[in-house]
């Protein structure tokens, strides 16, 4: 009788062990799944930067360096009233609300005011 019992806790330990070894099956593919989908979702999200990166590399900035002379030719004087006035600051706000406009135009169904 005493074997009968000991074989049973034997049989009874090993079901316990590999029903413990599926939960940590179990934990273990749920984790890896859980970083697969993060991975995945951040590598769509560098593929597109990738892309915005290379459309702003295609882009012809050779009208835009010119400018730099006529800046240079403003006096010194001109630039303390200027920043007196706070001209600096006006523009920084209007190109602000010109990036976020275009940014809620990029955004399906929310054509603010077009």
């Amino acid at each position: 009788m005493g074997a009968l019992a000991a074989g049973l806790s034997l049989l009874i330990s090993k079901v316990a062990a590999l029903a413990s070894w599926f939960g940590a099956l179990f934990v273990a593919v749920f984790a890896a799944l859980w970083w697969l989908v993060t991975d995945a979702a951040v590598w769509v999200f560098d593929q597109v930067l990738s892309v915005a990166v290379s459309a702003v590399g295609a882009l012809d900035w050779s009208a835009a360096e010119g400018w730099g002379a006529y800046w240079s030719m403003v006096p010194a004087e001109m630039w303390d009233v200027l920043s007196v006035i706070g001209l600096g600051t006006a523009f920084q706000i209007i190109a602000a609300a010109i990036a976020i406009r275009f940014a809620l135009q990029i955004i399906p169904f929310t054509r603010l005011g077009s």
